[in-house]
């Protein structure tokens, strides 16, 4: 107040006047005290960051190798140094640590994550996951081909059948020239899924028509004979 030349105000009692100034005092390291520390740890951070960077410039850098970041963890008192190219050997390391004093960080302890095992993870992570993909593209191929076969064996099988079956029905219904069987999905106007059956062809030619009586048996025979859940029986 003195420097700024402010009016000084007079107290009458000197006991108020104690007391005022040491409100005022209070007033002033209540301010002052945090401003410091807060000061000092920006401070004594700064000092400590630029000894690590020092550290890992001095220390660890060579070439082929970059380092991507260096990170101390205060509770463990670890340095973690992430480096990726060519890897830092065991030997430089153990120098490194063994320099750690010389740059106040003699009671961190120094832990180097190379890059050869973050680029194996994640090539392994890469790899993990194009192999999954190609198992569910080969499973999904793999139940088409299924699929495919299935229908397929169905149709050679009524083939090699419609061949045996036309020397058995031939004995037991004169009338019959040609048989085929085929299977055939047939779907309804009013419902929606469609109905699996087996159509039998059958050519009577000049022969004649079958009875009906001949019909329903011949339809008979044929759906016990081919083991279908439903066979039509079509005549031309």
């Amino acid at each position: 107040m003195r420097l700024l030349k402010f009016h000084q105000r007079e107290f009458v009692s000197p006991a108020r006047a104690h007391k005022a100034r040491n409100i005022i005092t209070a007033i002033v390291l209540a301010t002052m005290i945090p401003a410091a520390i807060m000061t000092f740890n920006i401070v004594e951070r700064s000092i400590f960051g630029r000894d690590i960077k020092q550290f890992v410039s001095k220390e660890l850098t060579q070439d082929g190798t970059q380092i991507l970041s260096s990170t101390p963890d205060r509770s463990t008192h670890t340095l973690h140094v992430v480096a990726v190219g060519r890897e830092i050997s065991p030997a430089k390391r153990d120098t490194a640590q063994s320099r750690m004093q010389f740059y106040d960080l003699e009671h961190y302890r120094l832990n180097i994550i190379q890059g050869t095992q973050t680029d194996s993870l994640l090539k392994l992570g890469r790899l993990s996951h194009t192999i999954h993909d190609n198992n569910q593209k080969l499973q999904s191929q793999l139940a088409q081909i299924a699929a495919l076969q299935q229908r397929l064996a169905g149709y050679t099988r009524y083939e090699t059948l419609s061949a045996d079956v036309s020397q058995e029905v031939k004995a037991l219904y004169p009338n019959v020239e040609s048989i085929g069987l085929s299977p055939m999905s047939i779907a309804s106007t009013d419902t929606l899924a469609p109905q699996s059956v087996v159509v039998a062809l059958v050519q009577t030619g000049n022969a004649g028509r079958l009875t009906a009586t001949d019909h329903h048996r011949l339809q008979q025979w044929l759906q016990a004979r081919t083991q279908a859940d439903s066979l039509i029986v079509i005549e031309h």
